[in-house]
């Protein structure tokens, strides 16, 4: 559950130097491969790419979301968001610029908002509640499940998640009626509720980008009693990580030092030192 992407600018954004001055002499497509071996390292998902490393460097991403501001924090140990040339998150959260927008970038932003609001009702279609679901699921359900988690995922890094967050919570609702409302072996309900919860921090992820504190505050709740109720700890602790910076922005500021206990605690059992440190700059 591990970027805030934002809508499209109304003005030519401002290159950021520091990224460029960081990436050095490798490419951009090395870049954003020392990017995801960096995610790997301490548990983080992410899709980046020579695409996304250009769009922070040419400034249209001005904060990434929570997930990439760790992954940045592990790559570049002792550097602020500020250091890495980002805008404060509370300037940039779901807000677009009040100036009215440029002619010239007009035609890319309506076929960005046509992408944005037909890739997601496309992927979340099949995972939609439905009046009657199957009565059997299976590996073809836990795959659904598991592929719109990758597909907010990758659409939210490359697009943004404006105008996702209706379909992503639609598909929420069918993850979880595939989990409580049909037949399934022992491991298909492993699978399912892996699935259900990493999608309900995926969602919850949407919904605090969007403003919608209290929604973001119950997808993370759904996706800790899913953790638990799995004994998923790896995503017990992306859960209560995700809880901590909600929080924080929530000005529950001893709330967010609990949940960053809680995931630093849980996260010992891993065996991740790297976590652990990431964890520990957290709670400060």
């Amino acid at each position: 559950m591990p970027s805030f992407p934002e809508p499209a600018p109304a003005h030519p954004a401002t290159a950021n130097t520091a990224i460029r001055r960081l990436r050095g002499d490798r490419s951009p497509a090395e870049f954003a491969a020392a990017v995801r071996r960096a995610a790997r390292e301490i548990g983080e998902k992410v899709s980046c790419d020579a695409r996304y490393v250009g769009r922070l460097e040419s400034g249209e991403i001005r904060c990434p979301n929570y997930a990439y501001e760790r992954v940045f924090r592990h790559m570049f140990p002792g550097l602020t968001p500020a250091d890495l040339g980002f805008a404060p998150r509370q300037a940039v959260r779901g807000r677009r610029p009040a100036a009215a927008p440029d002619p010239t970038y007009e035609e890319s932003d309506v076929q960005r908002r046509t992408l944005m609001t037909g890739a997601p009702a496309a992927f979340a279609t099949a995972l939609m509640p439905r009046a009657t679901p199957p009565s059997r699921a299976g590996a073809a359900e836990v795959a659904a499940v598991h592929e719109a988690v990758r597909q907010i995922r990758l659409h939210d890094d490359r697009h943004g998640g404006a105008g996702l967050y209706p379909h992503a919570a639609g598909a929420l609702r069918g993850a979880y009626r595939l989990l409580d409302e049909t037949s399934h072996s022992p491991d298909t309900a492993t699978g399912l509720a892996a699935g259900a919860g990493e999608l309900a921090v995926s969602v919850g992820w949407l919904a605090h980008d969007s403003g919608r504190l209290p929604e973001a505050r119950s997808h993370y709740a759904e996706a800790l009693a899913t953790a638990r109720m799995a004994g998923d700890r790896s995503l017990e602790v992306h859960a209560f990580c995700n809880t901590s910076f909600l929080a924080r922005d929530a000005g529950r500021h001893r709330e967010a030092v609990r949940a960053a206990q809680a995931a630093q605690l849980l996260a010992r059992d891993l065996g991740s030192p790297r976590l652990l440190a990431l964890l520990a700059l957290r709670e400060a």
